[in-house]
């Protein structure tokens, strides 16, 4: 099991009224990863991720170490 007090911050892109979002923050919690969530309500915000991610889809990560993930199954 990995030891999650070593683990660098996590953003959590996504909105507050998604259900997806909720889903990814529950997980987080419940296997008490640290992360800080940042609403994408914005239209500027929606191009940064863009472009960071190729694609707009809510929720995606941004971890510690700067890589992005994000789930489009």
């Amino acid at each position: 099991m990995n030891d999650t007090t070593t683990l660098q911050p996590i953003t959590l892109h996504g909105s507050n009224i998604s259900y997806f979002t909720g889903k990814m923050e529950n997980y987080l919690r419940v296997r008490g990863i640290p992360y800080e969530l940042h609403s994408m309500q914005l239209p500027s915000k929606r191009k940064a991720l863009e472009k960071a991610v190729g694609l707009w889809q809510i929720p995606a990560l941004r971890l510690g170490d700067g890589r992005w993930m994000t789930d489009f199954t």
